[in-house]
């Protein structure tokens, strides 16, 4: 018979998790990333290992991952984007106008002179140019840049 020592032979089931404050909290393994965020909105973890080689590109966990005993983990904050505005409609009502400039080639617009009968003519043959540029993915000279848009 020896000496033992109680508890000598127990592994602990411990994982733990930083704050960015310094605070460590520790979790009873198994446990999920779910369980332990969910008291954190916007927050997500990271693998200390990952976050060591990859910084703040590391991925963060799924949620249905287990946490390991051993192991430390990140308690970060995901940024916040920034909303996205908008654009602006420009919406000509009857009996007003709109100003709308367009840059074209001048090859171009002379060819939809060219083509077109009236003033009206004219405009729908721009706009049908201008939409089937914007959709053919043309990269080069923008088709339609609104430069200043009012009524009157």
């Amino acid at each position: 018979m020896g000496n033992t020592v109680a508890g000598a032979g127990k592994k602990k089931k411990l994982a733990k998790v930083m704050k960015i404050d310094g605070e460590i909290i520790k979790v009873k393994t198994p446990v999920k990333v779910f369980q332990v965020i969910k008291d954190y909105p916007g927050h997500v973890l990271l693998e200390s290992k990952t976050f060591k080689q990859f910084g703040i590109r590391a991925d963060p966990l799924d949620p249905e991952e287990c946490l390991e005993a051993g192991n430390i983990y990140f308690l970060v904050e995901l940024p916040k984007l920034p909303e996205k505005k908008e654009k602006p409609v420009v919406r000509a009502e009857t009996g007003g106008s709109v100003r709308v400039k367009v840059r074209l080639a001048k090859a171009e617009v002379d060819k939809l002179i060219g083509e077109s009968r009236d003033k009206a003519e004219l405009t729908e043959r721009i706009v049908e140019f201008c939409v089937k540029k914007k959709n053919a993915g043309d990269v080069g000279r923008p088709a339609v840049e609104i430069l200043m848009a009012g009524g009157g």
